[in-house]
């Protein structure tokens, strides 16, 4: 599996993974009001491949990427899944509060 940088846009930097010549995962990473704090917005694997390792490499290539540009690195999550959270905190991630309403405040149309 090959992780690499895909490209910038207004909003943030984009990488995906690639496996066997197919896209298999992509994420995004935005700044924040803070410069020094990144946000990982969107990170998405192939349910076929997940369970693979590829967005725990994904995400390490990431943070491998930004380490110059920001000191933390934050995500939300607005669906709470179990998965997801233990994905996340055996990713390095930390709780840092809950929001009930986390997915109310995005009001602009972002794809």
């Amino acid at each position: 599996m090959k992780v690499k940088y895909m490209s910038t846009s207004i909003r943030g930097v984009w990488f995906l993974a690639e496996q066997d010549n197919a896209t298999v995962a992509v994420a995004m990473i935005i700044p924040t009001k803070n410069s020094n704090v990144g946000e990982l917005k969107n990170i998405a694997v192939n349910s076929k491949v997940q369970g693979q390792g590829i967005g725990s490499r994904m995400i390490n290539f990431i943070f491998e990427q930004v380490r110059g540009q920001y000191s933390v690195v934050l995500v939300g999550d607005g669906d709470a899944d179990v998965q997801n959270i233990r994905f996340y905190l055996e990713n390095g991630f930390r709780f840092l509060k809950l929001r009930k309403t986390f997915w109310w405040i995005w009001q602009t149309d972002y794809f």
